[in-house]
């Protein structure tokens, strides 16, 4: 970007909260530091493999998350395990939770 467009850029945001998850207050704030670990991007590239990069619900080969079907919270012991997970597309993923709340 040119210099130009990156003062007027600076100028348009002067003052507010970019990232909101910064903040104490948020209800997702972890204390400054992220839950995302290299051990936590392994697992989720196994789960990907394992599954072919293929939603196990609908079939979806774009859009994909691997996701825990226990909670990654409640289960420490369970969050690297690969049988845990299982590839979801951003459809299929708000219906999964809807089943598996308490988990």
């Amino acid at each position: 970007m040119s210099l130009e467009a990156r003062k007027k850029m600076s100028i348009a945001t002067r003052g507010r909260v970019v990232n909101k998850i910064r903040e104490e207050g948020h209800w997702n704030w972890k204390g400054g530091k992220s839950h995302r670990t290299r051990k936590s991007y392994e697992w989720r590239r196994m789960v990907f493999e394992r599954d072919n990069y293929t939603c196990q619900k609908c079939g979806e080969r774009a859009n994909i998350i691997a996701h825990h079907i226990k909670s990654y919270y409640k289960f420490e012991n369970l969050r690297y395990k690969i049988t845990n997970g299982i590839t979801l597309c951003r459809s299929c993923h708000p219906k999964e939770h809807n089943g598996l709340k308490g988990n």
